[in-house]
């Protein structure tokens, strides 16, 4: 053991030449907030911190000296760190060890080579660098105030990230272990504050970074290499590392082709495509020192054996170029289509430069064999793309044609983004690999190579090789290759991810990523299949893969990506804007609020029509903030972290009037970490409902939505109302089948509601606890204190409105309002109604003139008019709140008169409207006020009553049977048949019988053949026999009817088809006057209520809409195909004509068959 004078205080220490840093069992001092991770004798990975350094004596040395905590440790350590700085040597011997220091000090540390005792500090990265720096402290004037300023416009630029270190100015990274310089700075410099003069800040493609101009003092300690220039570090691009700032400053201070940008206080360099900022600024800085591992700001690159193991691989497995392709030794692929003749889609021309563009890729693929000649009668176009800014050409295959006749269902490719959940916490290292020319590695039986062919500078060729664009390609090597990966043996700790051509491997060390990763591509190349070397990265500590950059912390979007959403144009068209909304779409994810942030493109799409893709957009400057916000926030989004399932998951849920937003995420080390954010647009009948029942809509998409993550596991959802209570309750205000919806969500037994903690989502939504019941019934109502039971000592006013058919002006409609006084009823306003005539509208437009007429008093409002009351008590306030839209999005009917109201019932100072019932004969006050009310309006609309008797024009016409017949018929009836239609309302007139309503009442003589009439050769159902017979009137014709279809003389029952192999069908495309069939059908299967048809797919049709038929001697297939075959003889009889695009024709035409 070794005694040091630590902060005044004497303490033990075990010399252990194993352990990287010195290491205290107790607090002996304030922690720095550095951490290191680190496993000790237990084999257990943990995160301590450092002390700040602290002043340390032994042997007759002082020094500042920080030291690794942990209260686990036995004994206080002394490291190599500490036993390097004191220049101690170490002398092993049968006693123990003997410690050394240079002012000849000996101390024996060990009793001997008994001794059992054995203590274990190792870092879980045993490889580190000694890096030492200028730190900068806090400042309102300095270097990042500047960068602060210049900010916003710097990220429109490029789409550039926080640094992974604080902004510092690195003087030298030490790999190698100089301790020559290492003592120097401990004993000159470490502790001391430097003043750094900083120029200007550039902004390049690599990063941001500021140059430095150093004292000759301070540059005497710079150690950087010959490449890099000083700087301080301010963002770095997301496709490149920080090491490689160094080299930019250095070329820009050579650069020589500085010059105006346009913008003020900015030069450009058009050589290094880099912005100049011109500024000056001086920062206080500490000069310290940290170990940090090596491989620090080198995530992005390869391991450094990569190398080692691409040389040990076979050079048949990597791809050469375009055309270079490997052969899968699998079964031919083959797939059925819906038809046999074959499709041709001429090839239209293209300019001379795009199709030579195409022509060594043409025959590169001849070359390799994945195109053949081909003599055959299919033809799809091709088409040359140019690469972007390069001036060359890809070829593409317009199969589109082909894709619509697939007869074979196409293989599901898996959601990579559900793989990508396969991902523990503890996988840090990953491997990417890229396949080469995929597809063209599987073969295609040669009995559809035909298809797929095309034509190009008149020659005819054909895909030996499954192609790209084909629709089932994807899937088939995604399962080739799935099948193929079934026999690779990877070590513990690894995970391999298949999207298509693009694999993953993730591992819990770096040398377990190499072995799988050489297993990986050595099983590829045995199978035949070629890998992109310069797309390959291996045993990274960050990858990109699938547009996301991975890493251990979890994915974020890759820099391609945020690229092209930070330079993407403004879109002028419904196509454009449609493709923006995709591009942006697809990482929605990563930014909170997606849905209102989009809110204002998407109602130009909307505006401009959906379906109309040329149209051009208007755009407004909300909608162009919103284009502008939505590329920044997407270009800065943060990392996403990756699930860990041994956690559980939380839900903090906001919602506003049409947008539920949420935020999933887990608790780990007391800090959250987001793993998605969730954004949904709630439908048009959610977004009328109340403030409550839109939130737990709200909260059911966004479970849905957020499942394939959770998968299951228990999720904690914070909000602040009572979901589950109140969609259960009776004041729920949507439908019984949505609420049973939303129940069976909200009700699953893996989540748990809780109203406790801080809401990361409130800032997108206000939310407050409180009691769903109460605030619902106060939103329903357009007014809150709108009451439904009269208010004592308020003014009475009795409404209603009428609408009747004049036979000169059509219809007619007026409306009153009716005052009770002391001295009687008193009429307030009585009037016609202007405009559309309707009796509802009158009604309302009463409501409204009464609310009126009570300003700033108190009314009590009756009206027998359900229409009016519920409009006013429950629907307006769901109106309001949808904009006076249904939910398909069309004006409510009423609409004006609907505004009005709502601005009307604010009018008084305390309402009621109360809902009285109509033709009250009781002689109350209320019943005499409604009929006073009615009589006022009738007399305003210019009804008079009269006595009328309403005779059907078509009664003879339907029946067939005149007046005298039917009344013979119908004084056959009984005396209690009579009786039964006196009480029901029937009248004696002129010698018939007939209804209130003035109908023919129906007698028993004629109920058989009139019934047997309605229900037809096409056994017609009850409901349809009752239009039918709208004629006749009996009090108990629906029982009649049910009584009369289940004892039909035929033993068939309602809807029943007799047993025949031939029906026809009902033609239900129209409403036609009378039943229109078509047919006849094979019948292939029955039920006893339903059929299935040849030639009709899989559809069961109901026995109501058939009919039966006789056996045809000819099948609709076989007339079908006579004809077909008849329009295929008249064709070659018809003079040929040649193709003016290509000049190529048809060989299927040139001789004759089809």
């Amino acid at each position: 053991m070794l005694s040091m004078t630590v902060r005044d205080h004497a303490l033990p220490f075990l010399v252990d030449t194993g352990a990287t840093r010195s290491t205290v069992n107790q607090d002996i001092g304030p922690l720095s907030g550095r951490t290191m991770s680190v496993v000790g004798f237990s084999g257990v990975s943990q995160i301590l911190s450092f002390t700040i350094p602290l002043p340390t004596h032994v042997a007759g040395q002082k020094l500042q000296h920080p030291y690794l905590v942990s209260p686990s440790v036995p004994v206080n350590l002394l490291g190599r760190d500490l036993l390097s700085r004191l220049n101690a040597q170490i002398l092993c011997g049968q006693q123990g060890l003997t410690v050394t220091f240079p002012d000849g000090t000996e101390v024996l540390c060990a009793q001997g080579i008994g001794d059992t005792h054995q203590y274990l500090l190792r870092d879980t990265e045993p490889r580190f660098a000694d890096i030492f720096w200028a730190l900068l402290e806090p400042s309102q004037t300095g270097l990042y105030s500047c960068y602060l300023h210049w900010k916003p416009w710097i990220l429109s630029v490029h789409p550039y990230m926080a640094p992974p270190d604080p902004l510092h100015l690195t003087l030298f990274y030490d790999r190698e272990g100089n301790e020559c310089y290492l003592e120097e700075f401990q004993n000159q410099l470490e502790g001391k504050t430097w003043q750094l003069h900083s120029g200007d800040i550039l902004v390049g493609q690599q990063g941001v970074a500021a140059m430095v101009n150093l004292t000759r003092e301070q540059q005497s300690w710079y150690n950087m290499s010959e490449t890099a220039f000083p700087h301080i570090s301010l963002a770095l691009h997301p496709g490149h590392e920080a090491r490689e700032l160094g080299p930019m400053v250095k070329a820009a201070v050579l650069a020589s082709d500085w010059s105006s940008s346009g913008l003020p206080g900015v030069l450009r360099s058009p050589s290094l495509k880099m912005f100049r900022i011109v500024s000056t600024t001086t920062d206080s800085a500490l000069c310290t020192h940290e170990l940090i591992p090596r491989d620090h700001g080198r995530e992005k690159s390869d391991h450094p054996k990569a190398q080692e193991l691409i040389s040990s691989l076979p050079v048949s497995l990597w791809a050469e170029g375009p055309t270079d392709v490997g052969l899968i030794h699998c079964k031919p692929i083959s797939f059925q289509l819906n038809t046999d003749s074959p499709v041709w889609v001429p090839q239209y021309p293209h300019k001379r430069e795009a199709e030579l563009g195409i022509q060594d890729t043409i025959e590169g693929l001849l070359d390799s064999g994945v195109l053949e000649p081909s003599n055959s009668c299919w033809n799809t176009p091709i088409l040359p793309i140019e690469k972007k800014g390069t001036g060359q050409y890809r070829m593409a295959h317009d199969l589109r044609a082909i894709n619509q006749i697939l007869g074979t269902n196409t293989v599901p490719v898996p959601n990579p983004y559900l793989a990508l959940n396969n991902l523990s916490p503890e996988q840090a290292w990953f491997t990417c690999i890229d396949l080469a020319n995929a597809f063209f590695c599987l073969p295609l039986h040669e009995n559809v190579r035909d298809i797929f062919s095309f034509t190009y500078q008149r020659r005819r060729l054909r895909y030996t090789r499954l192609p790209q664009g084909f629709a089932l390609s994807p899937g088939i090597f995604n399962q080739v290759l799935k099948e193929s990966l079934a026999d690779l043996q990877l070590p513990d700790g690894t995970t391999v991810i298949q999207y298509v051509d693009d694999l993953l491997i993730a591992s819990t060390t770096a040398e377990s990523c190499l072995q799988a990763t050489r297993a990986l591509l050595l099983l590829l190349a045995r199978h035949g299949f070629k890998v992109s070397q310069p797309k390959l990265q291996i045993a990274r500590k960050q990858v990109s893969f699938l547009g996301r950059l991975l890493s251990q912390k979890g994915a974020s979007l890759s820099p391609a990506h945020r690229t092209s959403i930070l330079h993407h144009t403004k879109p002028d068209t419904v196509k454009a804007m449609l493709s923006f909304l995709g591009l942006v779409g697809y990482s929605r994810q990563y930014i909170p609020d997606f849905s209102t942030l989009t809110s204002p493109l998407r109602a130009m799409v909307t505006s401009a029509g959906m379906r109309n893709l040329n149209a051009k957009l208007t755009w407004s400057r909300n909608s162009e903030e919103a284009f502008i916000k939505l590329k920044q926030e997407l270009a800065a989004s943060a990392e996403l972290a990756l699930p860990d399932y041994a956690r559980p998951f939380f839900l903090d849920v906001s919602e506003t009037e049409s947008v539920a937003n949420g935020i999933l995420f887990q608790k780990k080390g007391g800090e959250r970490t987001v793993l998605m954010y969730l954004s949904v647009i709630l439908d048009p009948t959610e977004k009328r409902q109340p403030t409550c029942t839109r939130h737990a809509a709200g909260v059911a998409k966004l479970i849905n939505k957020s499942a394939h993550i959770v998968m299951g596991h228990t999720l904690h959802i914070l909000t602040s109302h009572s979901v589950v209570a109140y969609v259960n309750s009776q004041t729920f205000t949507m439908s019984s089948t949505r609420q049973q919806k939303l129940a069976r969500i909200l009700e699953a037994p893996n989540l748990l509601f809780t109203h406790e903690g801080v809401n990361m989502a409130e800032r997108l939504g206000e939310g407050v606890l409180h009691e769903c019941a109460h605030r619902v019934e106060k939103e329903e109502k357009a007014r809150e204190d709108l009451q439904t039971e009269p208010i004592p000592g308020a003014r009475n006013l009795y409404t209603d409105g009428c609408c009747y058919r004049d036979e000169k002006e059509g219809l007619r409609a007026g409306f009153s309002v009716i005052e009770e006084t002391p001295d009687g009823l008193k009429t307030v306003t009585a009037q016609k109604l202007n405009g559309p005539q309707s009796a509802q509208r009158a009604e309302v437009v009463a409501v409204i003139e009464a609310l009126k007429a009570g300003k700033d008093q108190d009314i009590n409002i009756y009206t027998d008019s359900a229409y009016a009351v519920h409009a006013a008590q429950v629907d307006l306030g769901q109106w309001m709140r949808a904009g006076y839209l249904t939910a398909k999005q069309e004006p409510i009917k009423h609409m004006d008169e609907m505004k009005e109201l709502a601005k009307a019932l604010w009018f008084p100072q305390k309402v009621a409207i109360i809902k009285c019932k109509g033709h009250d004969n009781s002689g109350s006050r209320v019943a005499m006020g409604n009929q006073a009310a009615d009589s006022a309006a009738k007399a305003a609309a210019g009804y008079h009553e009269k006595l009328l008797l309403v005779r059907p024009d078509t009664e003879t016409q339907m029946t067939k049977l005149s007046l005298t017949e039917i009344s013979k018929e119908q004084d056959l009836a009984s005396p209690e048949e009579k009786t039964v239609w006196k009480l029901r309302g029937a009248v004696l007139s002129e010698g018939t019988w007939r209804s209130p309503d003035g109908r023919l009442v129906l007698p028993p003589g004629l109920k058989d053949s009139i019934f047997s009439e309605a229900h037809g050769v096409g056994h017609a159902g009850i409901s349809q026999m009752k239009v039918d017979l709208k004629e006749w009137w009996h009090p108990f014709l629906h029982d009649m009817l049910k009584e009369w279809v289940r004892d039909s003389k035929d033993g068939t029952k309602d809807g029943d088809l007799p047993i025949t192999d031939w029906v026809l069908l009902r033609v239900i495309k129209r409403k036609w006057s009378e039943p229109r069939w078509t047919g006849p059908f094979q019948v292939t299967e029955r039920t006893s209520h339903a059929v299935r048809l040849d030639g009709k797919g899989d559809t069961w049709f109901h026995l109501t809409q058939c009919a039966p038929a006789v056996t045809p001697q000819r099948s609709l297939k076989e007339v079908r195909q006579d004809l077909a075959a008849a329009a295929a003889g008249n064709q070659t009889k018809e003079p040929h004509t040649s193709r003016k695009d290509t000049g190529q024709n048809n060989p299927c035409n040139e001789k004759g068959t089809g």
